[in-house]
């Protein structure tokens, strides 16, 4: 895992707020147990020259992983009906197209796709694709795992995506140019990049909504407006 980006961020960055040490909410521990859950330094900095708003240091991956396979969340997904039916519309896309994803987020999406006619699709597979067979691990132990390197296996075992879905995922990314740097590598010529948060549609080159949330989040290293976006798009050229 390599956080160099936030070290270069730095100290020298402005600092915001020093929530001091946080626990991690992941160890639901029961009233009276004399067991702990780790606590980390939590600060929000901002930079000064690009605006951008940052953890001060982001938790360790190991930490934040779910520790219970049987507790799950997912998002309502009504909106995906939608999102089937847009995708096939994109400039070049066809039933011959193949469709990539990266977790298992985006599995009834690619179901929806299936059932209008596009079957060629894939996703990232945690064991066979990046070597992870902890139940447990979820997007934040993935994306420490998928490396340019890996990324070219996958392409090779599964066939270059024409359109590729990364949805719920580059906002969790600790090392953002190398994980863009491998989902570019998955993909062919010409390909179509989906994401669906501001960061994430600004890297991937599709249309940003101006807004921002208003909580922390220790799974998120980065809060963007639509200016601050352009700050990364630069910094990770597709």
């Amino acid at each position: 895992m390599q956080i160099t980006q936030f070290e270069n961020l730095g100290d020298s960055d402005e600092l915001l707020i020093d929530f001091g040490l946080q626990p991690v909410s992941n160890r639901f521990l029961p009233s009276g147990s004399t067991v702990s859950a780790p606590g980390f330094p939590l600060q929000l900095r901002i930079n000064p020259d690009s605006g951008l708003i940052h953890l001060g240091k982001p938790f360790p991956v190991a930490e934040l992983k779910p520790r219970y396979d049987w507790l799950a969340c997912f998002e309502p997904e009504g909106h995906l009906d939608e999102l089937a039916e847009k995708l096939p519309r994109l400039p070049g896309v066809t039933q011959a197209s193949v469709f990539g994803a990266y977790s298992f987020k985006d599995d009834t999406t690619l179901r929806r796709l299936e059932r209008l006619g596009y079957t060629k699709n894939w996703r990232i597979d945690p064991v066979q694709d990046l070597g992870i067979t902890d139940p447990c691990a979820n997007v934040e132990t993935y994306q420490g795992a998928l490396t340019p390197a890996k990324a070219e296996e996958i392409r090779e075992r599964r066939g270059a995506a024409d359109v590729m879905i990364v949805r719920h995922v580059v906002e969790h990314a600790y090392d953002l140019p190398e994980f863009i740097e491998a989902i570019r590598r998955m993909v062919g010529p010409g390909a179509i990049l989906y994401g669906n948060s501001l960061i994430a549609n600004a890297l991937l080159r599709r249309e940003t909504a101006p807004r921002c949330g208003k909580s922390i989040f220790l799974l998120h290293p980065f809060y963007v407006q639509a200016i601050t976006a352009q700050f990364r798009v630069r910094d990770c050229p597709l």
